[in-house]
């Protein structure tokens, strides 16, 4: 082991089958919800029967959670640019300092190429969430239109799924791989 930044030898070592595998079952996962909501409120959302739009209750909230829903997506857009790479580089902590644990200090078992995995783990998984969550407050939205019968008055409530579309892509086009997760640690330790 150097004293400097890890090589890419020692990150392709550090980098385990289990750590590969540990991302991409927590991703298919993340993926399988939004995908089993999405279902559910495509067919809740199918099978509302339209009124005339005089009779029909809808919410002043909707426009204002559409708008909020909009804000947030943009915000946890741009965020996952900055944190994501901020974790991986270790410019913020991924988990709290060991002095809060009651230890003196950190592990000592942690090399400098097991925290790159720690970090990336960390990364990755923050990127996934900062899109998961305005994903289903997105089709949340989608269910309580559907369910006060405002889509067929206001078709516009159904853009509120473009942000799940934005999460399902970006997760499926940065499915973890070991040649991606490897290329990212070497990418950020250099």
């Amino acid at each position: 082991m150097t004293d400097g930044p890890p090589t890419a030898a020692e990150l392709d070592a550090a980098l385990g089958d289990q750590d590969v595998t540990q991302l991409r079952v927590i991703t298919l996962a993340l993926m399988g919800g939004v995908v089993a909501f999405t279902v559910l409120a495509v067919v809740f959302a199918a099978g509302q029967d339209a009124v005339d739009p005089g009779l029909r209750a809808e919410s002043p909230l909707l426009p204002i959670l559409s708008i909020v829903h909009a804000g947030l997506f943009v915000g946890c857009l741009a965020a996952r640019r900055f944190v994501g790479p901020a974790i991986l580089r270790g410019r913020l902590p991924t988990r709290p300092p060991a002095r809060i644990h009651g230890q003196g200090r950190a592990p000592a078992d942690a090399d400098a190429a097991g925290r790159a995995v720690q970090r990336l783990k960390g990364a990755h998984l923050t990127g996934l969430a900062l899109l998961e969550g305005p994903a289903l407050f997105g089709l949340t939205i989608l269910v309580v239109a559907a369910s006060q019968n405002a889509l067929a008055a206001q078709p516009l409530y159904a853009l509120n799924v473009f942000s799940t579309v934005v999460f399902l892509v970006l997760a499926t086009l940065h499915f973890p791989s070991r040649e991606r997760l490897l290329d990212q640690l070497v990418a950020a330790t250099r």
